[in-house]
C-alpha cells in the first residue's frame, strides 16, 4: 500500500534552503532584518489594501498598527503570497548585504561612518522613540537646517540612549534630517566592539581636536559634559545635573564660532533606576561604574531592558559665541561663564518639564 507524501511547504523548503546563510545573518543585525521586514510589509498591505491606506502618504509605524489591527481585511491568499515573496526578497537582501560587506564592498568617512550600517539601526530608533518611549521634542526650530552647531545635553540612564533619541528626533522629525555626532566616553575605545559600532553609526569619540574637525565641516555636534558621572548617578540623584568639567564643550564653541543649543532630557533617568554601584566589581572589569538596579543583574540579559517611560527632549534657543571670538577660548572666565549659563538653562528646564509631567509612563 503506498503512502502519498506531500510535499513541504514553501516556507518551509525556503527556510531550509536558506538556513545556514540565515543565522550567519541574523548574528550579525538579527533585530533590524525584522524591523526591514515589517517595514516593506506595511508597504506591499497599503498596496493591497483597497480602503484608502494605501493611497501613498508615507509609511509609518501608525500605519503599520492601523494594518495590524484591520488584519481579517488582508488575510486573502494573494496577501500571504505577497509576504511571502516579501520574506524571500528580505532573505536575498540580507545575503548580499553579508556578502558585499564581507569583500569590503562598502564606503566609510573618516570617521568610520557607514550609512548602510546605520540605515538598519534606524528602525529600532524609530521604534524606541515612537513607540517604546513615546518621546515629545520641543524646540526643533531651535536646531539650524544648515551650518554647525554644538548640542549640550544632560547624559542619564546607566546606558547611553539619549545621545541615540537626540539623533532619532532630529532626523526622523526635523525638516533637515541632519545627521547628529555624539561625542562618546573614551573608556569605550577600550572594548573592542563597541567602539566600532558607534563610529559606523557615526558617532566620535570624545576628544577636542574632533570636535573642532567636526563643527568646521559644518557638522551637528552632541556632547554630554558630565560624562560617566551622569550616566552612572544613583536614582535619588536623577534631574541633578553633576558638574561640567572645566567647560571643554565651550572651549570648543568658542574656537569654532558655534552657537551652543541646551538640550534637556527627561525620562531616561527611570529607564533604568540604578539603585546601587558594585563599584569593586566595576574597577574589576575595568568599567565606570557597575549598575545596580530592581532588575539587573537579576535577571540577566532581560534586566537590561530599559522601562518604558515616558521621555521629553527639549532644546534649547541658541547660544552665540562668535562676539567674542576664537581668542576668547582661552580666557577661563569667558568659557566658565559660558559653561555655567548652559548648565543653568539645562537644570531650568529640566525643572520645568518635572513640574507639568503627570506620570513617569
Amino acid at each position: 500500500m503506498s503512502q502519498t507524501v506531500s510535499s513541504p511547504a514553501p516556507g518551509t523548503r525556503l527556510a531550509k534552503r536558506h538556513a545556514p546563510i540565515i543565522n550567519r545573518t541574523i548574528a550579525i543585525d538579527g533585530l533590524t532584518i525584522v524591523a526591514d521586514i515589517l517595514h516593506q510589509a506595511a508597504q506591499r498591505l497599503e498596496q493591497i489594501g483597497d480602503d484608502g491606506l494605501g493611497n501613498g502618504r508615507p509609511f509609518d509605524l501608525d500605519t503599520l498598527w492601523q494594518l495590524l489591527q484591520r488584519g481579517r481585511t488582508y488575510a486573502t491568499p494573494s496577501s500571504w503570497a505577497e509576504l511571502y515573496q516579501l520574506l524571500n526578497e528580505q532573505i536575498q537582501e540580507q545575503i548580499t548585504f553579508v556578502e558585499r560587506r564581507r569583500r569590503g564592498d562598502y564606503t566609510t568617512d573618516p570617521y568610520g561612518f557607514d550609512e548602510d550600517i546605520l540605515a538598519r539601526v534606524r528602525p529600532l530608533m524609530r521604534f524606541m522613540y515612537r513607540f517604546w518611549w513615546r518621546i515629545d521634542a520641543f524646540g526643533l526650530e531651535n536646531v539650524p537646517a544648515t551650518g554647525r552647531a554644538l548640542l549640550v545635553a544632560n547624559h542619564s540612564g546607566v546606558l547611553p540612549w539619549d545621545g541615540a533619541m537626540i539623533a532619532t528626533a532630529i532626523y526622523d522629525t526635523h525638516p533637515a534630517r541632519r545627521l547628529v555626532r555624539n561625542l562618546y566616553l573614551h573608556w569605550f575605545n577600550t572594548l573592542p566592539m563597541v567602539a566600532p559600532l558607534f563610529a559606523s553609526l557615526g558617532q566620535v569619540a570624545g576628544r577636542p581636536e574632533n570636535a573642532v574637525r567636526l563643527l568646521e565641516e559644518d557638522e551637528i555636534v552632541c556632547t554630554f559634559p558630565e560624562g560617566a558621572r551622569g550616566v552612572g548617578k544613583r536614582f535619588q540623584q536623577r534631574y541633578q545635573l553633576m558638574r561640567f568639567g572645566r567647560g571643554g564643550f565651550a572651549r570648543v564653541a568658542l574656537q569654532t564660532g558655534t552657537p551652543m543649543i541646551p538640550v534637556a532630557v527627561v525620562g531616561a533617568e527611570e529607564a533604568y533606576p540604578m539603585i546601587g554601584n558594585a563599584e569593586s566589581l566595576a574597577r574589576l572589569l575595568g568599567l565606570p561604574f557597575f549598575p545596580i538596579t530592581p532588575f539587573f543583574p537579576w535577571l540577566g540579559p532581560v534586566g537590561t531592558i530599559p522601562l518604558p517611560t515616558h521621555w521629553t527632549i527639549t532644546f534649547g534657543e541658541p547660544i552665540s559665541t562668535v562676539e567674542y571670538g576664537p581668542d576668547a577660548a582661552h580666557d577661563p572666565l569667558i568659557v566658565s561663564k559660558l559653561s555655567q549659563q548652559v548648565r543653568n538653562i539645562i537644570q531650568e528646564t529640566i525643572n520645568t518639564q518635572l513640574a507639568v509631567r503627570t506620570s513617569i509612563f
